[in-house]
């Protein structure tokens, strides 16, 4: 059954995808999702801009000039660009007096062929106040092209390919001309860090299945022991590759953890079993009960830290946002998958397979055993001593815990040292930044957007935004009705200023009357089909989390003065804004999550062990890691974040798992004829201590790779992990027998 079961998800799995849409966060319900939809379907995507800039001297040289001319006619053959903007391929209206219509031209129509023409098309390019700032920074030398593409790409596979060839022209260019170019914009950002992630996930997975598979071989001193592993996390991962394709979802930057999670979570299974086996084939040679046997030892045991473990990542199911839905329910039911697979694929191998094929004479390493025997020393004639460090350790752990910060960054989690980082520093230093922001203001009546007052309003506003220092030159209507007055006094930029009421009655005339494409194209980038709101558009740096509100209340406190929140109604949204509020939403739900599922495994142990003093026992040193771990953090200025946070849940589940398997085995030891706490304490320490190190050893391997990332959120979860299965380790195998020791005394 379980092979058919196998083969069937194998087929589902084929189909698995990618999601390549923006991941919105925050659940569709929530008033700023609500709205920045509605601006998406009025105003079209705000996120679909590839931006590539170039900082030299020569930029209006005859040759550079030509070659960037040429560049751009070569992207506008890319498919799904839609249009290119840049100095050289910038934009001007003449009039036809005739007509009385504007019509669109080129500034440069052709390229430059003598120095002479360079010099002409800079000094008339320099006419017009529009492009400053926003095209280029005159005072750094830096100029920009912005590439449009086409929104519905951005959310399928075909995405990449394009970016990645508009990305060959530009390195082309580049490598040409021997400048630098620094490319930015969300398409970008979002190609590179889903197939970064993604390839990422890919081979980190591959290296802790070998890593993790080639330290059971040292341990086990046997190559034969990598069939079970095998045989348990492929069918674990088969299943959650299907699960996602059977759900109706795709692998997205959540999902995508699950692999190596499996991986992870098998190993414990099969070391807790494997060595049980071999211990009770040592005692009684019989195979068949020596298999039940360990069934019966461990098959409950693994069952509740399985349990235990699902519950972290269940609860994630409950939570509004569909990504993190996605990840709960697929998580939960590949760890329930992989428990089956456990249970059913070990006891199989080991009958079907040579009766010493695992020879019953394995013996722990040395070390092993030393280390364990020196342990039962420390518990047994030093308990108190222990107890007092670990809790004055603890208290300690305040100092940290109480510096620990939720802040985090859109692009938070690449390298400092990345170039990708290093760019979008760049054009945050030269433009202010690339991410959207828009404000849309409600001027309640039709047709109020053209009322003088409104536009002299608007314009107020947008200066006093532009002076901010971490928002970019703002857009709106009045940017485009002085570019349309400067074209109709001939490009003089002078004129480049809002129209007197006479001129604006004309002026607008010219513009309905206009054929070009989308006639009413200046407003309608800016207002409503009411013409009843105005929409200030503009880009801002990625100020992180906690800096955010503050920035918003100061754009707020701008607005408010200019338009009182008494008359007007004013919604700010934009892909900064969404992120940002998707930031709070996953943080704030993963540490509810985690809570939750601190609760839920609370009673799963109370109605295992049925012992309120049990209970608080078992608890200590699962709270012990987290703190250290929290109070690390706090001290390394790591912030509370997405990455960091499913730490804890991770961490808890497998340092909750390394209790239950001590404490079993503790109480079926204690119920034994004449047995002691201490020589219960002793059993439990010699033969489940062996498979707490072993676990511990392959889970500190298995996720310390993932620190070799560039990106700091896998950084940090290998990382702190990896520390915080160490601690745990230590929590329990000499916290944990202490407090037995003392509070359960013969």
């Amino acid at each position: 059954m379980l092979i058919i079961a196998t083969v069937g998800m194998a087929f589902f799995a084929k189909d698995i995808s990618l999601s390549y849409a923006f991941d919105k966060i925050i659940p569709k319900n929530h008033p700023k999702y609500i709205e920045y939809e509605q601006f998406i379907d009025q105003y079209g995507e705000d996120g679909n801009i590839l931006l590539a800039a170039v900082q030299t001297d020569r930029f209006y040289e005859k040759d550079f000039l030509q070659d960037w001319y040429e560049l751009g006619q070569s992207l506008e053959k890319v498919e799904a660009v839609q249009n290119i903007l840049s100095p050289v391929h910038a934009y001007k209206l003449g009039k036809d007096t005739l007509e009385k219509r504007f019509f669109i031209e080129k500034i440069l129509k052709k390229t430059p062929d003598s120095p002479e023409a360079a010099t002409a098309f800079q000094k008339e390019f320099r006419q017009f106040p529009f492009y400053k700032n926003l095209l280029y920074n005159d005072s750094t030398k830096v100029y920009l092209m912005a590439i449009a593409i086409n929104p519905k790409v951005l959310d399928t596979k075909a995405r990449n390919p394009v970016v990645a060839n508009i990305l060959k022209l530009l390195d082309e260019f580049g490598a040409k001309q021997k400048v630098d170019l620094h490319y930015s914009g969300l398409p970008y950002l979002r190609v590179f860090r889903t197939t970064a992630v993604t390839k990422e996930i890919r081979i980190f997975t591959i290296l802790s299945v070998i890593f993790a598979l080639g330290i059971l071989i040292l341990l086990f001193r046997s190559l034969k022991v990598i069939i079970f592993p095998l045989f348990v996390f492929g069918i674990g991962l088969i299943g959650s590759i299907g699960l996602i394709v059977l759900m109706g979802f795709k692998m997205n930057i959540l999902t995508g953890l699950i692999p190596p999670i499996i991986v992870i979570i098998s190993i414990p299974n099969c070391v807790y079993l494997l060595n049980r086996y071999i211990q009770e084939l040592k005692e009684k040679d019989d195979r068949e009960a020596a298999i039940l046997s360990a069934l019966n030892y461990v098959g409950w045991n693994i069952f509740f830290a399985n349990l235990t473990t699902a519950i972290g990542f269940s609860v994630f199911a409950f939570m509004e946002s569909n990504i993190l839905k996605e990840f709960g329910l697929v998580s939960g039911c590949s760890i329930a998958l992989l428990f089956l697979s456990s249970i059913i694929c070990i006891p199989f191998l080991l009958s079907v397979l040579p009766k010493n094929w695992l020879s019953s004479e394995t013996k722990a390493p040395q070390w092993i055993s030393g280390l364990l025997d020196r342990i039962i020393q420390l518990v047994v004639h030093h308990k108190g001593k222990v107890q007092i460090i670990v809790f004055l350790f603890a208290a300690l752990t305040t100092l940290g815990i109480i510096q620990l910060e939720a802040k985090g960054y859109i692009f938070d989690d690449v390298s400092k040292d990345s170039p990708v980082y290093k760019d979008l520093k760049f054009f945050e230093q030269h433009f202010k930044g690339v991410l959207p922001l828009d404000i849309i203001i409600s001027l309640n009546k039709k047709k109020a957007i053209t009322k003088q007052s409104n536009l002299k309003r608007i314009d107020k506003l947008n200066a006093k935004l532009a002076e901010h220092p971490l928002l970019s030159r703002p857009l709106s209507i009045t940017d485009g009705i002085k570019f349309m007055r400067q074209g109709f006094f001939n490009g003089n930029d002078q004129d480049y200023k809002l129209p007197t009421k006479l001129e604006q009655g004309f002026l607008f005339k010219y513009l309905a009357n206009s054929r070009f494409e989308g006639d009413t194209k200046v407003l309608s980038s800016f207002t409503d089909s009411t013409q009843s709101v105005a929409r200030i558009s503009m880009q801002m740096a990625d100020v992180g989390s906690q800096d955010f509100p503050k920035v918003l209340a100061e754009i707020q406190e701008k607005v408010e003065k200019v338009f009182p929140p008494k008359k007007y109604k004013t919604t700010y949204t934009g892909t900064s804004l969404i992120a940002i509020e998707g930031y709070n939403y996953l943080v704030n739900g993963l540490i509810t999550s985690v809570l939750l599922a601190f609760l839920l495994i609370t009673i799963v142990v109370v109605l295992l062990f049925r012992d309120l003093k049990m209970l608080l026992i078992a608890l200590i040193p699962n709270v012990i890691p987290l703190m250290t771990t929290a109070a690390m953090m706090g001290l390394a200025g790591i912030t509370l974040k997405p990455s960091t946070v499913l730490i804890f849940s991770v961490a808890f589940g497998i340092s909750v798992d390394f209790t239950i398997h001590f404490l079993t085995k503790y109480r079926q030891e204690r119920q034994k004829e004449q047995a002691t706490t201490i020589t219960a304490l002793h059993t439990a320490i010699q033969e489940t201590g062996l498979s707490m190190l072993y676990t511990a050893i392959i889970l500190f391997f298995g996720f310390i790779i993932f620190s070799a990332s560039e990106f700091q959120g896998t950084f940090y979860l290998g990382l702190l992990t990896s520390f915080t299965i160490i601690i745990a380790l230590f929590a329990n195998l000499v916290l944990l027998p202490s407090l037995l020791l003392q509070f359960y005394k013969d």
